[in-house]
């Protein structure tokens, strides 16, 4: 009988605080997986911005392109390969702009505004990472010397860095999805030559 007294004593002055212990530890846990959630859904939030804003870079890039002279001569033998475009089955001029790293912002040249577009959306973006293919569209007008190219531009080997681990020092990397922008160049006469 007097052991059952003195487990009820050892049993009342130890239950209430091993529960307030386990109450404790509980919400350390939840409050850890709580902020990690946060967290992650900072980093996905931030994710989607940089994919918007890639995607939103192509296709600024491509409205500059299609109203702008090409980078280099489609239609002769200036462009990296050196083989012309010829319509209507000819094969597409595809020209990267790596040349275009001592650009300014009042650059003229079109590789250079399209550089510096693309900068705005994503200010650390490289020329060798945009890339631009001119291919024959069909469409034209008959007193056109040239036919009117189909213009793509494309964001390729964009990586970019997760902000919470960045943070703590690491530098982890995710690749971001190729986006390509595809439209038909303006028939209007951007250059000195007159049809």
């Amino acid at each position: 009988m007097g052991s059952d007294k003195a487990f009820e004593r050892f049993a009342g002055r130890r239950g209430p605080s091993r529960q307030r212990g386990a109450t404790m530890v509980e919400f350390a846990v939840t409050l850890g997986l709580f902020f990690l959630l946060i967290l992650a859904i900072f980093e996905f939030v931030i994710m989607v911005l940089v994919i918007s804003r890639a995607n939103e870079a192509t296709r600024d890039m491509a409205r500059l392109a299609i109203v702008s002279d090409p980078i280099c001569n489609i239609w002769g033998t200036s462009c990296p390969g050196g083989a012309p475009l010829s319509c209507p089955a000819g094969t597409p001029v595809t020209v990267t702009l790596a040349g275009a790293s001592n650009c300014t912002a009042n650059s003229t040249d079109t590789a250079c505004r399209m550089l510096n577009r693309a900068q705005l959306h994503l200010p650390d973006i490289l020329g060798n990472q945009i890339e631009v293919r001119y291919a024959c569209s069909g469409t034209s007008r008959s007193n056109r010397p040239e036919p009117v190219p189909l213009v793509t531009v494309a964001l390729r080997n964009v990586t970019h860095t997760l902000a919470v681990p960045a943070f703590l020092g690491l530098s982890p990397q995710l690749n971001i999805p190729a986006f390509e922008t595809t439209r038909v160049a303006e028939d209007i006469n951007t250059s000195q030559k007159q049809y």
